[in-house]
């Protein structure tokens, strides 16, 4: 069964605004599901910058994570890390 990846669900402004990567389906890609104890844990950190995820999180049995959200927003701090930098830096704390 087809399920959507979880990240396909936000504002496609935030592609641009603020470098959210674009869902990416490769032939052999690794859906994850959204589900499990791991990405709820790191979905509640993205919450402040993508409120939408607060929406649904109790709905993450109805999508997954394609692999090129989950290297950019579960595996690896990177993002996060740039996204609380930008966030710092547009309420004016240096």
């Amino acid at each position: 069964k087809d399920q959507t990846c979880l990240f396909n669900q936000l504002d496609e402004s935030y592609i641009l605004t603020k470098q959210l990567a674009e869902c990416e389906t490769k032939e052999k890609q690794r859906f994850r599901n959204a589900s499990t104890d791991l990405i709820k844990n790191r979905i509640q950190l993205f919450e402040p910058y993508f409120p939408e995820l607060s929406d649904l999180k109790n709905e993450l049995q109805k999508y997954v994570i394609c692999e090129r959200h989950y290297n950019q927003i579960i595996a690896k701090d990177n993002y996060l890390d740039y996204l609380r930098e930008a966030s710092t830096i547009d309420i004016g704390i240096q």
